[in-house]
């Protein structure tokens, strides 16, 4: 677990690790030079399953991930971000389907979104957790999985050297990984089950940026230049492809990736990234009924009256079929 100014959240995710039922279990906490009580609280657990490593200096996240990495001792690693929270059976239950299933060497969870106060917010985050499933959606649409649902074999991702700490996935570490797994021939799998909560919160939304779904897109378009489209080809599947499928917003494309963000940050109430993400939607996809939805949600929604919000409906409804009709002829 990379620690770097945690302490608002941290003693709750460190009791929930702690409370776990699997018996056998130790925390890796990395503090990536905190300025805040982070370390002093980890100090205060007089639990030996804790071991906390100060490497002195900021190092960043992912550099810390992978100190965490190397230091963990078992063959079974889960992973979980200092604000998120797992519930007391999640690593019994993940490491119990992984001995179940040796061919699987990452298994996901669902998790439930809260807020700050812990309260439960109107969205789920539900992981993939069959293979197949979980291919498709990091090869068409981006992560599969939340970073704290996660248990893996150790063993799998030291063999692929770990996290890559390149500027280039910098904002999406875990997603880079995933890729890497699957083009190694490495399995995914998971429960069906919410074992884990995803803290969602304004420190954590201020970091969701713009560059953020152009730094996915451009891995996901790598991937699949690589090695992708024969996968999905294998499945009958095309990635999108050409001026068409970008200015529609298809799925996979930099619109889409751009009106699937609006859309979370518009239900979890969110609004400048909402209108963001939005308008950047209507950037890349001027032509996609989804890019003018989201602007119209993210931004018209709650001001327009009845009657200007039917006639809104109806033109977003035509303008979908006007390009429905448009792509069945092409």
């Amino acid at each position: 677990m990379p620690v770097f100014n945690g302490e608002r959240f941290l003693e709750k995710t460190v009791d929930s690790i702690l409370a776990q039922s699997y018996p056998r279990i130790e925390l890796v906490a990395v503090d990536d030079a905190s300025s805040d009580r982070s370390v002093e609280i980890l100090k205060t657990y007089r639990d030996p399953r804790i071991r906390i490593i100060e490497p002195g200096r900021h190092i960043g996240a992912v550099r810390a991930i992978n100190i965490a990495l190397e230091e963990a001792r078992g063959e079974l690693v889960a992973r979980n971000d200092q604000d998120d929270i797992s519930y007391p059976t999640r690593i019994e239950a993940q490491a119990a389907f992984l001995m179940a299933h040796p061919e699987v060497d990452l298994a996901s969870c669902w998790m439930h979104c809260i807020g700050d106060d812990g309260s439960q917010l109107p969205v789920n985050y539900r992981a993939a957790t069959e293979h197949d499933n979980a291919l498709e959606r990091m090869l068409l649409h981006g992560c599969p999985f939340g970073h704290s649902s996660v248990m893996y074999r150790k063993a799998a991702v030291m063999a692929l050297g770990g996290y890559s700490e390149a500027t280039a996935v910098a904002e999406c570490p875990d997603y880079d990984l995933w890729l890497r797994m699957a083009r190694a021939g490495h399995r995914f799998g998971g429960i069906a089950e919410f074992l884990a909560d995803y803290r969602i919160h304004d420190a954590q939304m201020s970091r969701a940026k713009l560059s953020a779904a152009r730094q996915v897109h451009r891995v996901r378009t790598k991937a699949l230049g690589e090695w992708g489209q024969a996968v999905l080809a294998g499945r009958g599947m095309q990635a999108p492809r050409g001026l068409w499928h970008a200015i529609a917003g298809r799925s996979g494309s930099l619109g889409d990736e751009h009106a699937r963000r609006s859309d979370w940050h518009r239900v979890l109430g969110k609004l400048p990234g909402a209108h963001r993400h939005a308008y950047a939607a209507l950037l890349y996809a001027p032509l996609s009924g989804r890019s003018w939805r989201q602007a119209y949600r993210a931004t018209l929604e709650k001001t327009l009256s009845d009657q200007q919000r039917r006639a809104w409906n109806w033109y977003l409804r035509r303008l979908a079929d006007l390009l429905g009709s448009a792509k069945r002829r092409t």
